[in-house]
């Protein structure tokens, strides 16, 4: 099993376990920040510059732990209709596409 694997996919190990536990920092990060949004409007306004930096850093980790875990899996579109592919796919896809295809700020979606 190569280092990489290791770090993604055992966390029994030194490096796994700190990659778990980052990994789960980040996503209670971005619960807290979508929470911050939500929540306090004006604050996150105020803020948006600083909220949106630590919203695109998260999604720049989350995009290359897939391309990683892309990588070191035998095959790719296996891992892909896996549950934990789905679940990085869920994760990661939304993301990249509000990047990629804003929506106009005058838009309500409720």
């Amino acid at each position: 099993m190569s280092q990489i694997s290791r770090l993604l996919n055992d966390p029994e190990s030194r490096g796994g376990r700190w990659f778990a536990l980052i990994t789960i920092a980040l996503i209670y990060a971005s619960i807290a920040l979508l929470v911050v949004e939500i929540r306090y409007p004006v604050f996150a306004a105020e803020h948006s510059t600083l909220v949106n930096v630590i919203q695109h850093a998260i999604l720049g980790i989350f995009t290359v732990e897939l391309v990683l875990r892309l990588s070191v899996s035998g095959n790719p579109w296996r891992y892909l209709r896996s549950f934990n592919g789905l679940v990085d796919l869920l994760a990661v896809v939304p993301g990249l596409l509000g990047l990629f295809l804003p929506v106009p700020s005058d838009s309500s979606w409720f």
